[in-house]
């Protein structure tokens, strides 16, 4: 009879935990259905918020899906769907660059610096097409002083030359897989005769993902206004940098991180260098690459005025790395730079490519730059004239 009587107590204990099991489970989902209709929320209430704190700018309103490239209208072509960026056709900018004043860049038709062309070459015409970053653009320079522009106009004043063109393809902030992108997707359509292709810095100057977190990090951040929001309110209150796509390279870098980060970055470099030039021969297209300075560490030689050379300055840090153990951020840029440009030589001598040192003049001439990579208008001019020579070695 006890037995008999104890059961139905069971029955109703088990019955009131199930009930228990079950409002727990609602608690939690509502608990996390909340939490995530916030996030929500708040990630449309900032690009909102953003979108008319910077008039209007449809950038901030999807971000992660247009890219910042032009004054107040970003383009609708960007790296998210395409692997490259460009700016909107037929476009003056205004305050875009590195002016003191407002000086207007002209964007063709096609999307990039300089005169119209047509994407099919004139019958009888030669085709020279300048791949690169900011420094390519000239981000410094007016239309008609970039080093593309400046060569264009070598070969106009030269009498058996005047059908050759030189078509400006430089895209601020590009990397060598943005421009392996668009060679693939876009110049090769143009039928070049020549590619030149002066890039580096850009590829250099950023932490590369070691680890999986890093990777979901960096994907956030191009993605989440709530994350970016977040980066900047820790970093005005003093706090450590959050993880990011801008991420450049520690301020205190041993050896182990140094040396990772130059494997991570080689890798990526020659796949899609040697990418690049092997299908510009196959489709009989002639690359000539050109090696870029980078002038982030200036110091001057002992017991002398006169600054050090990139091979010098390489040849500290190397030094400094050996016997300290470590080195800082633009140190470190500059020793992975270095290795790219030393895949960049090995490259074109295995496959007898040509190549412009413009490392060795801007050694010669500090002047030239403009900046810790680009160019003035006469280091454009010395730039020009040495492809001029490159195209014509007669």
């Amino acid at each position: 009879m006890l037995k008999y009587q104890r059961t139905p107590n069971r029955s109703r204990r088990s019955g009131v935990f199930s009930t228990l099991v079950i409002d727990g489970h609602k608690k939690y989902f509502f608990m996390i259905t909340a939490f995530i209709l916030t996030l929500v929320c708040l990630e449309i209430g900032l690009r909102i918020g953003a979108y008319f704190l910077h008039s209007k700018n449809p950038y901030y309103l999807f971000y992660g899906i247009k890219s910042k490239m032009a004054d107040d209208d970003p383009e609708g072509h960007t790296a998210v769907f395409n692997g490259y960026f460009k700016f909107p056709p037929t476009k003056v900018l205004s305050k875009y660059g590195m002016f003191q004043e407002p000086t207007p860049i002209r964007i063709n038709s096609l999307g990039f610096r300089g005169a119209d062309f047509t994407g099919n070459k004139p019958s009888g015409g030669f085709r020279v097409i300048c791949l690169g970053g900011s420094s390519t653009f000239g981000f410094f320079n007016r239309d008609n002083f970039t080093y593309p522009a400046i060569l264009h106009q070598l070969f106009s004043e030269s009498i058996n030359n005047n059908k050759v063109e030189v078509i400006n393809a430089g895209i601020p902030e590009a990397q060598s897989d943005n421009v392996l992108a668009m060679f693939k997707d876009e110049v090769l359509s143009f039928n070049p005769d020549v590619i030149t292709l002066y890039l580096g810095v850009n590829d250099a100057v950023f932490q590369l993902d070691t680890n999986f977190l890093q990777t979901i990090l960096r994907w956030v951040h191009y993605h989440s206004a709530i994350y970016v929001a977040l980066g900047r309110l820790i970093g005005s209150i003093g706090g450590p940098e959050l993880y990011s796509r801008w991420s450049i390279h520690r301020s205190i870098s041993n050896r182990d991180y140094v040396a990772q980060q130059i494997e991570l970055h080689t890798q990526r470099y020659e796949k899609n260098i040697r990418e690049l030039a092997l299908l510009a021969q196959r489709n009989n297209i002639k690359p000539i690459f050109i090696k870029q300075g980078i002038n982030l560490i200036r110091r001057p030689r002992a017991n002398s005025t006169t600054r050090m050379t990139y091979q010098e300055i390489l040849q500290s840090i190397q030094r400094r790395l050996e016997n300290n153990g470590w080195i800082d951020a633009n140190e470190t840029t500059h020793l992975v730079h270095a290795a790219l440009m030393e895949i960049l030589d090995k490259f074109a001598s295995e496959e007898s490519i040509p190549i412009v040192n413009n490392i060795a003049i801007l050694d010669k001439h500090p002047e030239y730059y403009a900046s810790y990579v680009h160019l003035t208008e006469d280091g454009n001019k010395a730039l020009a004239e040495a492809l001029y020579l490159a195209l014509n070695p007669n």
